[in-house]
């Protein structure tokens, strides 16, 4: 058929099969995979290329007997002799099978984790299957220069219930299987060598001792480990030392530090549970302690706590992408900036948790954490963070409260957080930069209800109120946080921040209360720089995201007509979060994404209260002390007794 040729000569037997085959054949096919793909079977996973195969089959009525029984293809020759029991049992099966080539990864699914396989390779084993025993012996494995020798029993009735194994493996240096990585500049040689037996019954696997070292690593398993979902027979030893974490840079994918590690932890389990019990591990200066209980009593438990000195991830955290790399957003205009997303109640109400994390410091790439703390509880679907906190290195903290609970097939939720000392992640160029930022306090209670996050936020209650001191600000900073709409709001306030490499802040406070999903301040925000003082009113519908804010602009005494020119005293924002409108002046134009549109003129609240702030002395105080009154009577509505 087409180039594709298959030769018969001999005899098949009718009834029974067994008795009188007597059969000679030959297969050659152009392109296995096409031929294939031509009668509907499609295995995308199978090598193309060009098969060649050829033998003999006789009956001798109990058995068949295979006789020069040769295949070659993609780049394989394969050889099987021996003889075949009679079905169906197949009993009395003994076979020797010899597979060799000079491209391993030939033969495999084109991937990038196969490419360096392109090395010769053979196999070789003896299969034999007497009753219901199958045996596997003898089975050599070769990959260039790593080896791997194995041998199975295994029952057939049924399939695979029980069985011993004994594995032994060797290699000068496991890497040259491993791709090269470009990101990797380690250049190590991993001597690997694997010693394991064992035996299976049913659900239970049990390693007499496993004994795995890779470079100057060792892993040892000792024990037995029970399947789901009666874990009753698992008690398993597990330790692992590593004297360099460096030498498995060409797994991880990029280069890790020099640095030894130990772990070790102990599995058990009852009927219905596994814990992970004795757990401890140090990598480096850091370590970690701490237990795991797994439970399924038809709904998934888990319990994990956790406690760490230090954690120092930081060496092993890949490096920050590249701005360069971020993907451009997209130019399709949302008329929704808050997701109609569903809460994932649904998933809360099928698991159950406990979890404890305590950690004295934690080094992330670009900043350490202190005092790490988290203790929280799933049930019935009901997410209890009870307490968090962490602290920074430069004396900020952040703690607090979270619960989400299901209600009317949605969720409330209530958010309780504190902080203090905070540098919001500002950004800093040099310690000098770091010492000089304003630092702020954090006080927020909220409240919602709903089933997607647009219906929670929609119905919002409470108030965030956050403050600061003086401080010098970057004027990159401006930047940092803001899209190019706000980037553009942010200097049409405030023009210095084009001209003046910093910002000199004398005191921030933003004051905004929540009802019923409407987020207003009167003021939002106030604002004391050096050079300017900035007052603004704002009310924000979340049910409908339409935007109303108000900016005054006054210029510092003493700052001179020639910056005071440059200032614009009024500005407005309005339209909505997806869309919003910036106006320069009363009597100036509108920006709309960048565009300017002329207008006629808009009167401005920010007239209206700016005056009552401008004679205090400490203006951002005032505005604080007029707000305590309101924002304590909301956080007793949502948190009663925790008002100070």
């Amino acid at each position: 058929v087409g180039d594709d040729l298959l030769t018969l000569d001999g005899l098949i037997g009718a009834r029974p099969l067994e008795r009188d085959t007597d059969i000679r054949f030959s297969v050659t096919a152009a392109d296995l995979k096409g031929t294939m793909a031509a009668f509907g079977i499609v295995m995308e996973a199978l090598p193309s290329g060009k098969l060649v195969s050829s033998g003999s089959i006789r009956s001798h009525g109990n058995y068949f007997s295979l006789d020069k029984m040769s295949t070659n293809f993609a780049g394989a020759k394969i050889d099987l002799a021996g003889r075949v029991g009679s079905f169906p049992s197949l009993n009395g099966t003994d076979l020797e099978l010899r597979v060799s080539g000079a491209d391993f990864a030939r033969v495999l699914p084109a991937m990038d984790a196969t490419r360096a396989l392109d090395k010769p390779f053979s196999l070789d084993t003896k299969i034999r299957l007497k009753g219901d025993l199958l045996t596997i012996t003898d089975l050599r494995f070769k990959v260039d220069a790593t080896s791997l020798s194995a041998d199975l029993e295994t029952a057939m009735n049924p399939p695979l219930a029980r069985g011993r194994f004994s594995i032994t493996a060797d290699s000068p240096d496991v890497f040259r299987l491993v791709p090269e990585d470009p990101e990797v500049s380690v250049s190590v040689t991993a001597p690997m060598t694997l010693r394991t037996g064992g035996d299976w019954s049913d659900t239970i696997w049990t390693f007499d001792e496993l004994l795995f070292s890779l470079g100057k690593g060792a892993l040892t398993v000792q024990g037995s480990i029970d399947r789901p979902p009666n874990f009753d027979n698992t008690d398993l030893s597990v330790s692992l030392d590593i004297a360099s974490l460096r030498n498995l840079s060409p797994l991880a994918g990029r280069d890790l530090p020099a640095d030894a590690a130990h772990l070790q932890f102990r599995l058990t389990g009852t009927q219905e549970a596994m814990t992970l019990q004795d757990f401890a591990g140090t990598f480096g200066d850091s370590d970690i302690a701490g237990s795991f209980v797994w439970r399924d009593t038809g709904k998934t438990y888990l319990d994990a706590t956790f406690t760490s000195r230090r954690l120092n991830l930081a060496p092993y955290l890949p490096e920050p992408r590249d701005e360069s790399e971020v993907p451009a957003p997209s130019s399709e205009k949302k008329t929704r900036v808050i997701p109609d997303t569903p809460l994932p109640m649904d998933a809360l109400a099928k698991l159950e948790a406990s979890v404890d994390f305590n950690f004295g410091e934690v080094v992330l790439k670009q900043r350490a954490l202190k005092n790490v703390l988290l203790e929280a509880s799933l049930h019935d679907g009901a997410l209890l963070v009870t307490k968090f906190n962490f602290a920074n290195t430069v004396g900020g903290s952040l703690s607090g409260a979270f619960s989400l609970r299901p209600v009317d097939g949605g969720g409330d939720l209530l958010l309780d957080v504190q902080g203090a000392g905070l540098t919001m992640g500002l950004p800093a160029e040099s310690p000098e930069d770091l010492a000089a930022l304003p630092t702020f306090d954090l006080d927020t209670v909220l409240a919602g209800k709903g089933r997607t996050v647009r219906e929670l936020a929609g119905s919002l209650g409470g108030y965030v109120r956050l403050t600061s001191g003086e401080g010098r600000i970057h004027s990159s900073a401006m930047r940092y946080f803001t899209s190019d709409f706000l980037s553009e709001v942010l200097t049409t306030v405030n023009p210095f921040t084009k001209t003046d490499p910093y910002n000199s802040v004398k005191c921030t406070a933003i004051l905004l209360a929540a009802n019923d999903g409407v987020i207003s301040g009167k003021p939002a925000a106030v604002m004391q720089t050096d050079r300017i003082q900035i007052f603004a009113s704002a009310t924000i519908d979340l049910k409908t995201e339409k935007l109303d804010a108000d900016i005054k602009t006054v210029p510092q005494k003493g700052l001179g007509m020639s910056f005071s020119d440059l200032i614009n005293p009024y500005t407005k924002l309005s339209g909505t979060l997806a869309s919003p409108l910036l106006i320069l002046d009363p009597k100036s134009a509108l920006i709309e994404g960048g565009a300017a549109v002329a207008t006629g003129g808009i009167s401005f609240v920010a007239m209206r209260f700016k005056d009552r702030f401008l004679t205090a002395k400490d203006q951002c105080g005032k505005a604080i002390e007029e707000s305590n009154a309101e924002f304590t009577a909301q956080r007793e509505k949502y948190r009663p007794g925790t008002s100070k």
